[in-house]
């Protein structure tokens, strides 16, 4: 007989973006910091390369996808008909994928079972009789539903969807976020996100800038697609653009940046003055961190938006711009504004020991 393998934590997460890494990463660091002998193991087809960014010490990565996430056009755009094809699809295979998931669970000898935020572990999780946990500021019932087209035919997916997050032992949600008050497990909870080291001379003595030259950070996180972008120039303020904006030649490239200074992305978003992004939880959870005002382009059709934009709006200096604005340039009063605007104190990210403290005791039994 094998000898039995040390427990450990499963952490599903989906690879829709990378704001769900940054919101679980966090959380699971420090519940390994209090259980420092509990094994790692990973489900997500997020490269390793991305996950070496936000996970500490040792993990074992198993390259699966556990649910289909949002197909997007590009980064500010839904392809709603190729995610109702996705989810479809992904619903006839459903059950081999949990009888896949429900052995992983036995033979890793998991613990608990903390998913950000597919559906099916936290199934896979009550079946083998193992905590289950959802931890996310959205579920994709409440994105996917409101969008679907009168003959999407996948409502009977929606309701599975809902029973599983509602089957779950906690659904833990942290702010900013949806309500889901349809779920009478969830559990709300500050919100998650690093804090990075500010270092604007560093940045500055890089790129060969002036020192009171003014940073501003364009970051649209990391769905694929390009996205027309016309970045105003301003005296006296340097673009720093990340992800796959097309910005053209009037930006430094972030990630050069990032390589040549050894620096963390937080580490950027600590050090800059102003930052254009979309609405989406890790950039909009880390600017609040870092008291960093934000431009966001709108989004219509992400329905966690709202509560995104609310929720930043009451805690930052922040505009909102259009799709349009965002191609022809037409900002750059907003701009200004934001750069003149008083810089207010980070919030501190409470929810990371809030969360750990929820889960602790399914590991303490």
């Amino acid at each position: 007989m094998p000898a039995r393998r040390t427990p450990s934590i499963m952490l599903a997460i989906t690879a829709h973006g990378f704001g769900h890494a940054t919101q679980a990463a966090p959380v699971v660091n420090r519940l390994r910091e209090r259980f420092p002998d509990l094994r790692l193991l990973v489900l997500t087809d997020i490269p390793r390369t991305g996950l070496d960014n936000w996970l500490d010490g040792d993990y074992e990565l198993l390259p699966l996808a556990t649910d289909p996430g949002m197909r997007m056009h590009d980064p500010l755009r839904v392809d709603v008909d190729a995610s109702v094809r996705a989810y479809r699809e992904f619903s006839h295979d459903a059950p081999r994928l949990l009888t896949q998931l429900e052995r992983l669970i036995e033979v890793h000898d998991a613990r608990l079972v903390l998913a950000d935020v597919p559906w099916l572990p936290l199934v896979a999780a009550r079946r083998q009789q193992r905590p289950a946990v959802a931890l996310c500021s959205l579920n994709w019932a409440d994105i996917l539903e409101p969008l679907l087209p009168p003959d999407s035919g996948i409502e009977p997916v929606i309701a599975a969807i809902r029973d599983a997050y509602r089957a779950a032992d906690l659904f833990i949600r942290p702010a900013p976020g949806m309500p889901m008050d349809w779920l009478d497990n969830r559990h709300a909870v500050g919100h998650i996100a690093r804090t990075g080291n500010a270092g604007p001379a560093r940045v500055r003595l890089a790129l060969n800038l002036p020192d009171d030259q003014r940073l501003a950070l364009l970051q649209f996180g990391g769905e694929r697609g390009d996205t027309r972008v016309n970045l105003p120039q301003i005296d006296g303020v340097s673009w720093l653009v990340a992800g796959r904006g097309n910005a053209g030649d009037h930006g430094f490239p972030a990630d050069r940046v990032l390589d040549t200074l050894g620096m963390r992305f937080v580490d950027l978003v600590a050090s800059v003055d102003v930052m254009l992004t979309k609405p989406g939880y890790g950039s909009f959870a880390e600017a609040a961190t870092h008291g960093l005002p934000l431009l966001s382009v709108h989004r219509d059709d992400w329905p966690e938006a709202p509560w995104l934009v609310d929720w930043a709006a009451r805690n930052l200096p922040l505009r909102e711009i259009s799709r349009e604005q965002l191609a022809t340039g037409d900002f750059a009063h907003l701009l200004a504004e934001l750069l003149d605007a008083p810089r207010p104190r980070g919030l501190p990210p409470s929810g990371i020991d809030e969360a750990v403290d929820l889960l602790a005791p399914y590991l303490s039994r």
